[in-house]
């Protein structure tokens, strides 16, 4: 098993740093999108499916109740614990998208939910998905939509925390207009979105919530944690519903690409 690289690695601390924040989106509000994933690849019983960047778990476990024999992996430690110990009927294994720990033509599908976008080089991660999926397969490929998201605010707050911005979008890299289309050219492919509610009980569950993502812990190792979740209550208060909860509308948009 190849070890990860320096960049795979800092992305999977920061992933694991706090994973209870993360499971609270991921078993909540992400469902939906897994599901809509998993209608567009047509995922069929028997057939074996990779979850490149498979997080906690929340989408490989979906496939495997369509039947499908699935094996995931991620950079990050923490993450892959808490799939395990969700889900232990499913193989989950270190691995990172740049390096695809598989042979060649092994799958006869893959999905990277909103994970090629964490990777310094994303079109070598496209290369990987294709090279791992037999002739004939398909790869999903999702990211958000920055126009049509308004959590996009949230990043732009930790974002203005620097007094000079930090390269790089995070989450929201591959996400404008065109750059999806971009990266996929000369592939055979369609594209397709779905709208999703994020909604938090209060402003404090959502700020715990954030907190469990990559960008925000590592600005937090930067500004410190303080700094941070003030960066948050505030931008997340544009998302206050008249009882106090929380409701941000965010899209994302998937791409179907045939091997």
């Amino acid at each position: 098993m190849p070890e990860l690289s320096e960049a795979a690695r800092q992305q999977g601390e920061l992933w694991g740093a706090d994973v209870g924040g993360w499971l609270d989106i991921q078993r909540r509000f992400m469902p939906p999108l897994h599901n809509f994933v998993l209608d567009r690849l047509e995922i069929r019983p028997g057939e074996r499916l990779l979850d490149a960047g498979c997080g906690a778990g929340g989408a490989s476990h979906l496939a495997r109740s369509r039947g499908a024999e699935v094996t995931g992996f991620d950079p990050s430690e923490g993450m892959l614990q808490a799939a395990a110990a969700d889900f232990p009927q499913i193989p989950f294994q270190p691995g990172e998208l740049e390096n695809i720990p598989f042979p060649d033509s092994m799958f006869d599908a893959a999905m990277a939910i909103n994970s090629l976008q964490f990777t310094p080089r994303p079109e070598r991660g496209l290369l990987e998905l294709l090279r791992v999926t037999r002739p004939g397969g398909r790869i999903a490929v999702v990211v958000w939509n920055q126009q049509h998201s308004e959590q996009r605010v949230v990043f732009d707050a930790i974002r203005a925390l620097f007094p000079k911005p930090p390269a790089g979008r995070g989450a929201f890299e591959l996400a404008g207009p065109g750059e999806l289309e971009a990266l996929l050219a000369g592939l055979r492919f369609t594209l397709a979105e779905i709208d999703i509610s994020f909604a938090f009980d209060n402003l404090e569950a959502g700020v715990r919530a954030q907190m469990g993502t990559g960008p925000s812990q590592r600005a937090a190792q930067i500004l410190g944690r303080p700094a941070v979740e003030d960066a948050l209550r505030r931008s997340m208060s544009n998302f206050a519903q008249p009882d106090g909860s929380l409701a941000a509308r965010n899209r994302f948009r998937c791409a179907l690409v045939q091997r």
